[in-house]
């Protein structure tokens, strides 16, 4: 009869086995929690808005679980329900994320959202209607201030969509 090796013949034999390193997601580096832990405590000095615009709206994507930032931007009242917020996906119909509001989450989308709070309008009203164009010219704009704001907090520059990949870190 084959004797077999347990894990505890294995630990009790050759030490504590140490589990093979994992594959990284992708051959970017992910931003260091420490960017995210700044841009949460980030006050912005500055008489122009937009900084602590684009600082806010990282955090609220990092919150989110890093959606699609064309899903967030165009989140309507109605896809808000109590403490949770569904969020479609631009690519897939039918895929939803369901991401529970937190009491940081809503403090920083109230912060920006729109006063006419009716089902079919949008919770932020930074852009129009269906306009591509206008929502990827406001994503430039964020990562414009994510890079004013990197220099100002003498870090390495950090785009959007680095909310999503430090999220799923």
């Amino acid at each position: 009869m084959k004797k077999t090796k347990t894990m505890e013949t294995i630990i009790e034999k050759e030490g504590p086995q140490t589990p093979p390193k994992s594959k990284p997601l992708c051959n970017y580096q992910c931003p260091q929690e420490s960017i995210v832990e700044k841009l949460f405590n980030y006050k912005s000095k500055k008489t122009d808005p937009c900084y602590q615009i684009a600082a806010d709206l990282f955090v609220i994507r990092y919150l989110v679980g890093g959606v699609d930032p064309v899903a967030l931007i165009t989140l309507k009242w109605k896809n808000w329900k109590g403490d949770i917020i569904i969020i479609g996906t631009q690519n897939m119909e039918d895929a939803i994320t369901e991401v529970v509001v937190t009491e940081e989450l809503s403090n920083r989308m109230l912060k920006y959202a729109n006063k006419n709070i009716m089902a079919d309008e949008y919770i932020f009203p930074f852009v129009g209607v269906g306009l591509e164009e206008q929502i990827q010219s406001f994503i430039t704009n964020i990562n414009r201030y994510l890079g004013k704001i990197a220099e100002e907090l003498h870090i390495d520059k950090f785009p959007f969509y680095d909310a999503k990949r430090t999220w799923i870190h």
